[in-house]
């Protein structure tokens, strides 16, 4: 999934991040927001393998001076929501 970097006047194509998901399956962004509290947008994201075998991911916002990424290739932290299940 490629990550672009937006500005006013539309996605900037020299500021993006390729990630890749975590997992196999459908993957969609779920929020883009500042969830260390950096200043920064983080990413998240949710990849669908099944109704029980979803995972997320939280991909950190990079800070580079306008040139190059816009968010951390891998994730800083990923789990399955089938943890949370009732056994």
């Amino acid at each position: 999934m490629k990550v672009f970097r937006g500005r006013t006047a539309g996605p900037s194509a020299s500021d993006m991040t390729t990630v890749k998901p975590s997992a196999r399956g459908t993957t969609r962004v779920l929020v883009v927001a500042d969830f260390a509290g950096d200043g920064l947008a983080d990413l998240a994201v949710r990849t669908c393998r099944g109704e029980t075998k979803d995972t997320i991911a939280v991909y950190p916002g990079t800070k580079n001076g306008g040139k190059g990424s816009v968010v951390a290739a891998e994730p800083a932290v990923a789990f399955s929501t089938a943890e949370f299940l009732s056994r």
